[in-house]
């Protein structure tokens, strides 16, 4: 593991390891998120944690899976061999986070990616409402 590798190469204590590795794992995280993310004009930074507090952990969880791209959405499960087919149930050919926040009639959010930035209570109201466990 990524810890035990540390303490092979650092005479360090656990506790150290471990906030090393920690800082580690979200450097990586923002330098990935910079470099690739498809949401980061919307969210400059992936440290949204300040805002966890103001919503339900269903909304939260559905938020930070849409921004992740890591879902429950029928692409995803596809993808994952979970599913056959990768078709959202309104016959749009891929049901993707892209898809569901922008253009899907059955669920789309009004204002699309910047109304989600903006996580108003509108938006908190419509990620505990979302009828796919994105």
């Amino acid at each position: 593991t990524l810890l035990a590798n540390l303490g092979e190469a650092c005479p360090i204590s656990a506790n150290q390891r471990k906030t090393r590795a920690d800082i580690f794992v979200l450097d990586s995280w923002k330098r990935s998120w910079r470099e690739s993310c498809a949401w980061r004009d919307y969210f400059p930074t992936p440290n949204l944690d300040p805002l966890k507090g103001t919503m339900s952990r269903t909304a939260w969880s559905r938020f930070n899976r849409l921004l992740s791209g890591r879902t429950r959405l029928a692409a995803d499960m596809h993808r994952y061999g979970i599913l056959a087919s990768p078709v959202c149930d309104c016959g749009a050919p891929l049901q993707t986070p892209e898809h569901i926040i922008e253009t899907c009639p059955r669920r789309f959010l009004e204002g699309g990616l910047p109304k989600l930035a903006s996580l108003d209570d509108d938006v908190i109201v419509w990620l505990s409402g979302l009828n796919v466990d994105a």
